[in-house]
């Protein structure tokens, strides 16, 4: 359907949601992934002890602080988090436009990013308390962005899919990492 295709453009339409783990010393901890529907890049990844609005308001600021002067969408469910007189504050105050949806099929690129950071990252390695989980999460958008590719882009990267878009020439790697489990021997203190 027409409201599932991918943004003809990097930095218009995004995807956020929210999702929980556990980690080494028995704290749920929630986190909210936001993706650009155009490459499925991982733009914003914060996290907290609470699903609340302040969890969604650290990611819109971040997001905004990332595109600062553009007009753009975000994707989401009706959670609470994200339907809440503090959160709409921001959007109107910013701009943004909010996509409500109120199934989870609608909304596919944050559902599959979720399950991917789930199951490729934070279900590879032992983290221990909320600071670990923190550093973690820069080591997951640095690889999800830049190391992991994408069946559904001719296995290219999100990064190098939205560079070779917009500057029209190919994007080379910072550094080759030969073995899939390079994401495990990123973390610092391996």
């Amino acid at each position: 359907p027409k409201e599932f295709a991918r943004s003809q453009q990097p930095g218009k339409c995004f995807s956020i949601d929210t999702a929980t783990c556990f980690i080494g010393d028995k704290t749920q901890v929630y986190f909210q992934p936001v993706f650009d529907e155009f490459n499925s890049e991982l733009v914003t990844f914060v996290e907290g002890k609470d699903n609340d609005h302040n969890l969604t308001l650290k990611a819109l600021e971040e997001l905004c602080r990332t595109y600062p002067k553009v007009e753009f969408q975000i994707r989401s469910d009706g959670g609470k988090e994200f339907n809440n007189k503090n959160v709409t504050a921001v959007r109107e105050k910013k701009g943004i436009s909010w996509i409500k949806v109120s199934k989870p099929w609608d909304n596919p690129f944050a559902e599959r990013g979720i399950r991917t950071i789930k199951y490729e990252y934070l279900n590879q390695v032992w983290i221990g308390n909320l600071g670990e989980f923190k550093t973690l999460s820069e080591v997951i958008k640095l690889h999800y962005n830049e190391y992991r590719p994408h069946q559904s882009f001719e296995n290219k990267t999100p990064m190098e899919v939205r560079i070779e878009t917009t500057n029209k020439k190919q994007y080379l790697l910072p550094r080759k990492l030969e073995k899939w489990n390079a994401f495990s021997w990123a973390i610092p203190g391996r």
